[in-house]
């Protein structure tokens, strides 16, 4: 296990992400049956405010010309970063980006939005948004934004040609690196989402005094792992997921350290053009769905946060632990930022040069709604 400071995370946010213009495409998802609609073009201005630390002003122009300019503070946030790059963070009042790219039906007010990034290479990343009502903690919008990176004197990406991800495309084994980063605070510790009066999340207004998301931390303390990832289908509606982690220097025949299961059921619902597949895994308490997304992109994210309630006994109303994930299926090739296992390692047993490569962001939070860690993970198809 290493430490690293704040500065370090944030000066590898701004080194691939700020100060340049991003050019993309953002698709609306429904949550429940994983259909896209319509993409959205638009161009994207990241630039860091004078004077503020860890701030940033973003200017987003639609293809149509509607133009929206927005003031982010990312060290309140809980913002996470590797060291490509690729970032998560939280936004308890909401993104007015998401308002823009979303439509009409995804306002930013009353919604908490959980931001995912991955770099797939060194001008292409992927975006996630996740928003969710403050009150009920249902989630509401799902918004993936495939944007490609464009500094002074370059010319735009060609669109991206990824196809959309299904559930073929996932099943088998995974195996590579996962890096976790877990937050050590000077602060009092937060209450994550908080209490608001009446039931819900806490709001921006009250978040301070609350809780709210973590600030940034002072000490960033890093732990890499293997990580061995496996879907398996039946041919019918049952999908197992199954996450190993092995701590380096154990023999490959060791057991893994941690292993997490599920089993959720496959729903196709029948689009205007092609099928959408989404997995409920519904035993879970968040009731997790893993939604197969366009561009090789899919998101395992909860339907649903705790509720909290003042009115209920101890103020506590539903309390359980929860993550998000975000994840990339890319094309066989030299990876961005790191490798899939550490050098001088030989690769995982069966490990191709050609294989198709999964690189995943993930965020998780314990029982108060604290956030506890991020993880990014490297891994090819064995």
């Amino acid at each position: 296990m290493s430490a690293a400071t704040d500065d370090e995370q944030w000066n590898a946010f701004g080194k691939f992400n700020a100060m340049v213009a991003w050019t993309g495409t953002a698709t609306v998802i429904n949550p429940l049956t994983a259909e896209p609609s319509q993409q959205v073009a638009y161009e994207h201005f990241v630039a860091y405010v004078p004077g503020t630390p860890r701030t940033i002003k973003t200017t987003t122009t639609t293809a149509s010309g509607t133009r929206s300019e927005e003031t982010v503070n990312l060290s309140t946030s809980g913002l996470d970063v590797d060291l490509d790059g690729s970032y998560s963070a939280e936004h308890p009042a909401g993104l007015t980006l998401a308002t823009l790219l979303g439509g009409a039906d995804s306002g930013s007010d009353g919604r908490h939005t959980f931001e995912h990034s991955l770099a797939c290479s060194d001008r292409e990343r992927r975006r996630l948004l996740l928003s969710y009502d403050t009150k009920s903690g249902a989630l509401r919008q799902v918004l993936l934004l495939v944007e490609g990176r464009r500094a002074a004197g370059e010319t735009a990406l060609p669109p991206c040609s990824a196809p959309p991800s299904t559930l073929f495309s996932l099943l088998g084994v995974w195996a590579g690196d996962a890096c976790m980063r877990s937050l050590t605070r000077t602060d009092p510790k937060g209450r994550g989402f908080g209490f608001a009066g009446g039931g819900g999340f806490a709001s921006a207004s009250n978040s301070k005094k609350r809780g709210g998301a973590r600030v940034v931390s002072d000490v960033i303390r890093t732990a890499v792992f293997k990580a061995r990832l496996s879907y398996a289908w039946d041919g019918g509606t049952v999908v197992a997921r199954q996450m190993e982690a092995t701590s380096f220097g154990e023999a490959s025949t060791a057991p893994p350290t941690a292993t997490i299961r599920g089993v959720g059921e496959l729903r196709t619902t029948k689009g205007k053009w092609s099928d959408y597949e989404s997995v409920a895994f519904n035993a879970d308490a968040s009731r997790p769905v893993l939604l197969l997304l366009p561009s090789s992109c899919h998101v395992l994210a909860p339907t649903r946060l705790p509720a909290r309630d003042e009115n209920a006994p101890g103020g506590e109303g539903s309390a359980f632990a929860f993550s998000t994930e975000f994840g990339v299926v890319l094309d066989p090739g030299e990876s961005f930022g790191w490798r899939g296992y550490q050098e001088g390692d030989e690769p995982p047993e069966g490990q191709a040069d050609d294989a198709m490569r999964l690189v995943r962001i993930q965020r998780l939070y314990d029982e108060s709604g604290s956030f506890v860690s991020g993880t990014t993970s490297l891994c090819s198809a064995l």
